[in-house]
Order: structure tokens, then sequence, then C-alpha cells
């Protein structure tokens, strides 16, 4: 079977974003436990409720983040866009 053309590859190396995801959810989630236990209960909800909003935001992330390469070929557009970027021959 071949691929076709219109279906986007998949990214080749996705390896650091997984890893900086899992890792920062570990992190906040131990976070969360300690504040848990050391946080008076009058203030505990709010901080509690904040922190499970961030690990919710790393996760969104991890799922819908554009691949290097879709940030590449982003950046590349946008840079031809404005009147003052350089030309590949131009040395300044």
């Amino acid at each position: 079977m071949t691929q076709n053309p219109q279906d986007p590859l998949p990214e080749g190396q996705w390896l650091f974003r997984r890893i900086f995801t899992w890792s920062l959810t570990v992190v906040l989630l131990g976070l969360l436990g300690w504040i848990i236990w050391r946080m008076p209960a009058d203030g505990l909800q709010l901080v509690a409720l904040w922190l499970i909003g961030l690990i919710a935001l790393v996760v969104t992330y991890y799922l819908l983040a554009p691949s290097a390469a879709e940030l590449a070929r982003i950046f590349a557009e946008i840079r031809g866009r404005f009147p003052f970027a350089r030309s590949s021959g131009d040395p300044s």
C-alpha cells in the first residue's frame, strides 16, 4: 500500500515531547500531593484546582502541539512575509 501524498507523515522525533510531557505531569502531580499534604484546608481547593488545570493544559499541549517540522515550516513562511526578511544571498 502506498502513502497518500496529502496525508502528513508522522513526526520523526516526538520522543522529546513525550518525555517532556510525562515528566512534567509527574512533577505536577507530585507537587499537587505535597501541597495537599502541607496546606491549610482554607486555601487548598483553589491551588489544587489550578494545578489540575495546569496538568490538563500540558496534556492538551502534548496532544495538539505541532511537530518540529511543522513549526519550521510555519516560521519559514512567517519570515518570508516580512519586508525586512533577508534573501538567501544577502550576507548582511
